[in-house]
């Protein structure tokens, strides 16, 4: 189901879910799509290549280890929706929760951004799982 930045903040709001990544305080809706089912959330984005857009991933405590099936069904609505070359996580290479969840979604490894907090770089397409 579609929702606004408002409602999606709830998703995002335990300190897990923002591990590396920006706050609630800066969702809006101009530029995002948001997606939620059974206590999970995932928010889309353009970047700045065609044919490419970012997965951000939140989850209320209540979901946890039971959002994966939620969110691949989320990331082939949005595929269907937006029709993509790929959809992209990158992901604090020190949130292995997060790593793993990619991986459970179908994501496979594209690469490692070499920063001082390296980034776990991943990919998922429908095909992939």
């Amino acid at each position: 189901m579609r929702i606004n930045a408002d409602q999606a903040r709830q998703y995002f709001w335990h300190p897990s879910q923002r591990v590396g990544t920006a706050t609630v305080d800066m969702m809006t809706d101009d530029g995002f799509a948001y997606y939620a089912e059974s206590g999970v959330c995932l928010a889309f984005n353009d970047v700045p290549w065609p044919g490419v857009i970012m997965c951000h991933v939140g989850a209320m405590p209540g979901a946890w280890g039971r959002a994966v099936e939620p969110a691949k069904r989320m990331l082939a609505q949005a595929w269907s929706e937006y029709g993509p070359e790929r959809i992209v996580f990158w992901i604090p290479e020190q949130n292995r929760a997060a790593i793993a969840f990619a991986k459970r979604c179908g994501g496979e490894m594209d690469g490692r951004m070499n920063m001082g907090n390296p980034i776990t770089m991943m990919g998922w397409t429908p095909w992939q799982f």
